[in-house]
């Protein structure tokens, strides 16, 4: 990948910095280091809606240019889980499981922001970014946007979230606090909390809004701290819902974990099945091992389809793990897996 040096004029220095960090780590994989405030706070106040971020967010960022700042997210699958490895060190494991397609992929690591720093993983794919156009200014420009919308991560403090897809009844909070819409709960706990108690009392501070305005689509979350903390963020009923561990870890796919399984939609109960099992059989794996858990529920393997098959479902859309991490929450580093080669793993660590 072949990334230019730009100048896009009425960006302020750090902005142009950023938007020329972008380096190639392979095929449909890059790095973004984000300098300067990404202005969460501002963008999260001035929203009135919940659904007008988009527009709140370009006229935060990069009010003096002709270019819009978009994100859009549609179904996708995944397999999380949480527990200790065998050092003690709580980890998170995550799949970000897709249909086949060639998507341009980024890890975004903030620097000098306000609150924490923080590194994830995120799809820009979904920003309409792409390889091929990724030279152009109004491409580019969307890197302004990722932090915001990391799919996973971790932050300085050892924090580590990752977002899930739902296909079950939107949440619409609306009390009268700012709106927080599902899609930037991930960046919105990394940068401002160092523990899951305090993401769970932040949680409380916003409406919680799902991203989709004209769809029944949701999401929920799983957390996990530097101190062996972990939880489960669900929204049942426009109710924040937690869920703690209760057995030394904690799996998440695409459907409620605070509502029976059965006459839930979607699809994920065989990869938590696999990973449970797997757990059980060695409850404090290495970061290694973490990662070949990981491959065995990736994908590729094809375990939704066993899923769909027992729903009387005949339809099944072959995919890609996009990427498959292990976020180790003492030693504040990132393991990453691109599109399921797993014989190459890039490792990243906060500073």
């Amino acid at each position: 990948m072949n990334i230019e040096k730009l100048n896009i004029p009425n960006l302020k220095d750090e902005q142009n910095k950023t938007i020329n960090s972008v380096t190639s780590l392979t095929q449909n994989l890059c790095k973004i280091d984000y300098y300067g405030d990404f202005m969460i706070d501002e963008i999260l106040k001035k929203s009135k809606t919940g659904y007008d971020i988009n527009q709140v967010a370009t006229k935060c960022l990069i009010p003096q240019t002709p270019y819009k700042l978009d994100f859009y997210l549609r179904d996708f699958g995944c397999t999380c889980f949480t527990c200790l490895n065998h050092k003690n060190s709580p980890i998170l494991g995550r799949n970000y499981d897709m249909p086949i397609g060639s998507h341009l992929c980024a890890i975004c690591e903030t620097k000098s922001a306000k609150g924490y720093n923080f590194i994830g993983a995120l799809d820009m794919f979904y920003m309409g970014v792409d390889e091929e156009f990724l030279n152009l200014p109004e491409k580019r420009v969307q890197c302004l946007y990722a932090p915001h919308q990391v799919q996973d991560g971790i932050n300085e403090k050892g924090l580590a979230c990752a977002l899930l897809f739902l296909n079950e009844k939107k949440t619409v909070q609306n009390t009268g606090k700012p709106f927080l819409p599902s899609n930037l709960l991930v960046c919105t706990l990394l940068n401002k909390t160092s523990t899951v108690k305090e993401a769970c009392e932040i949680l409380n501070n916003y409406d919680f809004v799902s991203l989709f305005e004209n769809y029944d689509f949701n999401h929920h979350y799983i957390i996990c701290d530097a101190k062996g903390d972990m939880a489960i963020i669900e929204y049942i009923e426009n109710k924040l819902i937690v869920i703690r561990d209760r057995k030394g870890y904690l799996t998440l796919s695409n459907y409620y974990k605070s509502l029976p399984e059965k006459g839930q939609k979607g699809i994920g109960f065989l990869r938590v099945a696999t990973i449970e099992h797997l757990l059980k059989k060695n409850p404090t794996p290495s970061n290694e091992t973490a990662m070949s858990n990981l491959e065995c529920v990736s994908y590729g393997r094809e375990l939704d389809k066993y899923d769909l098959m027992a729903e009387g479902r005949e339809y099944y859309q072959k995919g890609i793990s996009y990427w498959s991490q292990v976020y180790d929450t003492r030693e504040k580093s990132l393991d990453m897996v691109f599109r399921e080669n797993y014989k190459k793993v890039f490792k990243f660590k906060l500073c």
